[in-house]
């Protein structure tokens, strides 16, 4: 599933003559940084923050990988590159998942690039099929759709993420769609408990601005794509008055100084959507299970720091 991401983004990366420079401020990748600890959230601004950056697949579902991930970097000196799949590894495993061996095929590619309108170019003209830019494709891959990816294409953000999913059963039957795109699941009948299919993460994309990323520390950088690469989210979302790593580039922006990694509330979405159950019955029920586990992070004693590990 993963070889569309590779052969779109490598095609502009080989022609680059020299490596991206690193976007940090840091001489090196820093050895460790204590997360954010956020007390007593109010249940609004929880249930807001959840509804706001949550951003659901064609089948109005949260999608979210169900097996074992392999991250890749692109574009950077090996040690950063290093660095950003280890932390997203890192945060894979803390929320149950499993992270492939050296060498696997990518189903997570981050790329940083200086020339990204060069890459968006080669994306927009050679490769909108491998993307799943149409709602449904004979492997029943989905994504966002045409608009989403022409903003994907030229919207000027530091980083950019596309995601592309599969519907498969939760029942093991056979998943086909009409002309029309209308779903068709074979000997399953309908429940209000569970869900007849669940979303999968198929493959991600993640395009890293190195100019406008220039500055950010590897900590924080590190941990934003962790969090883009793990959950599909909404990169309209307004969330300048929750403690998020997405405030990251606004927070810089604006003059003051940025969360430093992921947050309790990061950390909290993360695992209520990988806690939830795969067969929940629908969008409500899955938001649902993801404020519920923000609101007991804020009952709870502040867990303990997240180290981050120095890129050797």
């Amino acid at each position: 599933m993963a070889g569309w991401m590779v052969g779109a983004a490598l095609a502009l990366l080989v022609a680059q003559a020299a490596e991206t420079p690193a976007p940090t401020s840091d001489k090196d990748a820093p050895a460790t940084v204590e997360d954010v600890v956020v007390t007593g959230p109010r249940a609004k601004a929880i249930s807001d923050f959840v509804q706001a950056i949550s951003e659901p697949t064609k089948e109005r579902r949260l999608s979210r990988w169900n097996r074992t991930i392999c991250p890749a970097t692109m574009g950077l000196p090996r040690k950063y590159g290093e660095f950003l799949n280890d932390r997203l590894a890192q945060v894979a495993r803390s929320v149950g998942l499993e992270v492939d061996k050296p060498g696997c095929r990518p189903d997570i590619l981050i790329v940083v690039a200086d020339d990204v309108d060069r890459l968006m170019t080669e994306l927009e003209t050679a490769h909108q099929a491998a993307l799943a830019v149409r709602p449904y494709s004979d492997e029943n891959l989905s994504s966002a759709g045409t608009k989403a990816f022409g903003e994907f294409l030229h919207e000027k953000r530091p980083v950019r993420w596309w995601h592309v999913s599969t519907t498969t059963p939760s029942g093991g039957q056979p998943v086909s769609h009409t002309k029309s795109g209308a779903m068709i699941i074979r000997g399953v009948s309908d429940s209000r408990l569970k869900s007849t299919v669940q979303e999968e993460f198929a493959g991600v994309l993640v395009v890293v601005d190195a100019k406008m990323a220039e500055g950010v520390s590897y900590d924080a950088l590190s941990s934003y794509l962790a969090m883009v690469s793990l959950a599909q989210l909404d990169p309209h979302a307004q969330t300048s008055g929750s403690p998020t790593i997405l405030n990251l580039f606004s927070e810089r922006a604006a003059g003051r100084p940025g969360p430093s990694g992921l947050t309790d509330w990061d950390q909290a979405y993360l695992q209520g959507l990988y806690g939830a159950r795969a067969d929940a019955p629908n969008l409500r029920s899955q938001r649902n299970s993801i404020t519920r586990r923000l609101k007991r992070s804020g009952d709870e004693e502040p867990a303990k720091s997240d180290k981050r590990q120095s890129a050797r």
